[in-house]
């Protein structure tokens, strides 16, 4: 795992999770500059921050995350949350305001991945749309 900070901020928890695990190597300031291969993934370019140096890589396979903190603040006070900031929705991405939907990863929900973000974003779209029509619009 490659983390550009010194430290994690997430919750203590999930840090113990993570390093009990003997198959997770932790690289603390360092950052990803390259992705390489051609057809497949075979390594990464590697930037040391703490000794300035670059260095690389062989692995065959990458996965991208970042964070886990909600963006949530401009809705705070207004639409029920969880206490992470999360935006709290049904199975059909309504908010606790009738005709406000939330979806991605603002939403509070176990898996946060780009697949779901884009289901979620489906049915959003649906239901504000039949919203709408409910309303003559």
């Amino acid at each position: 795992m490659v983390h550009r900070r010194d430290s994690f901020r997430a919750t203590k928890s999930a840090q113990d999770e993570l390093f009990k695990n003997p198959s997770i190597e932790v690289l603390f300031n360092t950052e990803v500059k390259a992705i390489n291969g051609t057809d497949f993934v075979t390594g990464v370019t590697l930037f040391d921050n703490k000794h300035n140096k670059t260095y690389e890589m062989p692995i065959d396979g990458v996965f991208i995350y970042i964070g886990t903190q909600p963006r949530s603040q401009l809705f705070r006070g207004q639409i029920e949350t969880d206490e992470h900031g999360y935006i709290i929705t049904d199975e059909n991405m309504q908010t606790s305001i009738k005709g406000v939907f939330a979806a991605g990863d603002v939403r509070k929900k176990e898996v946060r991945q780009i697949t779901t973000a884009v289901g979620d974003g489906t049915v959003a779209a649906v239901m504000a749309g039949r919203y709408l029509a409910s309303l003559g619009l």
